[in-house]
């Protein structure tokens, strides 16, 4: 969509209303291959039955560097390369046709426009009669695949398959029915092909998300070749071919049945697609998160998030972390790294809510929907000891919902021990006890524990086993355990008058767990 570069040539562009639901068509006019490219720029409305038909163009820009000229309303625009390449497919010998492309139908130039436009991209790529993902020129493997793949289309034409799902064996057949061409060196050709297509820019470009997943209609284009999306995405288990997650999450969304059983279908809150797609590519890296506002559930009644190129990255980011975390005032990042590093910031955002955390105000709540990347630290559980009204609550909640999280370190423990509740403890030994060392110092706090020191006590006594006498037995200073230690004793039945007992109490025990 609206990437950030610098204009070759000077055209100018009449103002479109940006206080409506207004865009720009571009009408392609007919002509041959060898023709010039003319083409007439036209104000459109979103007018219910009397808008304008139109095909949206879903392709990459290629690059900054703008070098192929072409007419528009009598006057020269630079375009790039690769848009080029896809009007001069597109254009029809006998017949005008009415496109959408984004470098030209926006005035790149206008900060402002730009916002607006983006603002309106899933309502552009929706009310297109057919969405065209251009992957760029052919070659003799692409070729043969996708020729393969219209094959396959015409065949599926004399079938009933309008409930068969992209699993159904009835493809195979079909397939199988469409090779004109039954040689081993044939599928190898047409496998390259599948590979060749998914590894282009195109799959890697943030803004085709939006543009793939709001398509009604959809074919793919690569050269001169045309398929419908439905059939091609049939292709990479045809062929046995297997995607990489982030082109396999464009396919899942192409028009076609795999769409409402794939991730879209599923709750796209901002954090989770970010984590997704945060590897994808943009040419302005303030299109990292603008490409996404679109499609992500949390945000579409949110007004402070919204397309604006007026802003710069560091304030869209603090936008981000603002919303997603809570925090106004962010580490200063690029777009690169605070992608690669936004997780990390779940700590702050936890250490904040537990810190506040009561019945009321349920903020803990919102992790829950965050698959990965949420640490429950000890700074995070020292920041629960500090609520007294709300912090225990929260570490149970925490407990019961992600215990996986928590990340288990002496500190931790020892805070648990010296000011939650047993039960709390109890759970953390359940969910994670065969990677929790018992220390001296965790004995100690348990002995110190500020509610409930007997209960306390009595769970570690009771879950920690062999490793309690693990740590009495490395204790550097037995006096500091000998509340724990007799208490030990008491709940084994062995008698412990001093701290010199101790050893004979270790042995004892040993023994005795020995001959079971």
């Amino acid at each position: 969509m609206s990437q950030s570069c610098t204009p070759i040539d000077d055209y100018d562009y009449e103002p479109i209303d940006l206080g409506g639901p207004s865009f720009r068509l571009l009408m392609l006019h007919q002509g041959s291959t060898i023709d010039r490219i003319e083409c007439t720029l036209l104000q459109a409305w979103f007018d219910g039955e009397n808008a304008c038909p139109y095909e949206a163009l879903s392709y990459t820009w290629g690059g900054n560097q703008r070098t192929n000229p072409i007419k528009v309303n009598g006057k020269t625009l630079v375009i790039t390369a690769n848009l080029f390449l896809a009007l001069r497919e597109l254009r029809l010998v006998d017949r005008d046709r009415i496109l959408w492309a984004d470098a030209i139908c926006i005035d790149q130039s206008n900060a402002e426009e730009r916002g607006h436009q983006v603002q309106q991209m899933g309502t552009i790529y929706s009310h297109a009669e057919q969405v065209i993902f251009w992957l760029g020129e052919g070659s003799y493997p692409t070729n043969a695949l996708l020729d393969s793949l219209q094959k396959l289309e015409e065949e599926s034409q004399r079938h009933v398959h309008r409930h068969w799902k992209p699993t159904d064996a009835g493809w195979s057949r079909l397939w199988q029915l469409a090779q004109s061409i039954q040689s081993p060196g044939f599928k190898d050709l047409q496998r390259m092909g599948m590979e060749m297509l998914l590894d282009r820019p195109w799959f890697r470009r943030i803004w085709i998300l939006q543009e793939v997943a709001n398509a009604r209609s959809a074919v793919v284009r690569c050269g001169k070749r045309c398929v419908p999306a439905r059939t091609f995405t049939l292709a990479p288990s045809l062929l046995g071919v297997q995607p990489k997650p982030r082109c396999q999450a464009v396919l899942d969304i192409m028009p076609g049945a795999s769409r409402n059983n794939s991730w879209w279908s599923c709750k796209r809150d901002l954090y989770n697609l970010l984590r997704i797609f945060k590897e994808s590519e943009a040419s302005d890296p303030r299109d990292m998160i603008f490409a996404l506002l679109g499609l992500a559930t949390d945000v579409r009644d949110d007004s402070s998030l919204r397309a604006d190129y007026t802003k710069s990255v560091t304030d869209v980011i603090r936008d981000v972390a603002l919303f997603l975390f809570g925090l106004p005032h962010p580490p200063s990042y690029t777009m690169p790294r605070f992608l690669a590093l936004f997780p990390n910031l779940n700590e702050g955002y936890l250490v904040q809510a537990v810190e506040i955390y009561d019945e009321t105000y349920n903020k803990v709540d919102l992790l829950e929907d965050r698959e990965d990347g949420v640490m429950v630290t000890a700074r995070v559980v020292a920041a629960a000891a500090r609520n007294p009204n709300g912090g225990i609550h929260a570490i149970r909640r925490l407990l019961h919902r992600r215990a996986k999280d928590f990340i288990i370190t002496e500190e931790l423990v020892i805070l648990l021990a010296r000011s939650f509740t047993s039960n709390l403890m109890e759970i953390l030994l359940e969910q994670r006890g065969q990677v929790i060392a018992i220390t001296e110092g965790i004995l100690k706090a348990a002995q110190e524990n500020e509610l409930e020191p007997e209960q306390m006590m009595d769970v570690i006594i009771k879950m920690g086993g062999e490793k309690v006498l693990q740590a009495a037995h490395n204790a550097a200073n037995l006096d500091r355990i000998e509340p724990f230690l007799r208490r030990y004793a008491k709940k084994t039945g062995v008698t412990v008058k001093t701290t010199q007992d101790v050893p004979m109490l270790i042995s004892h025990l040993q023994m005795r767990d020995g001959n079971k």
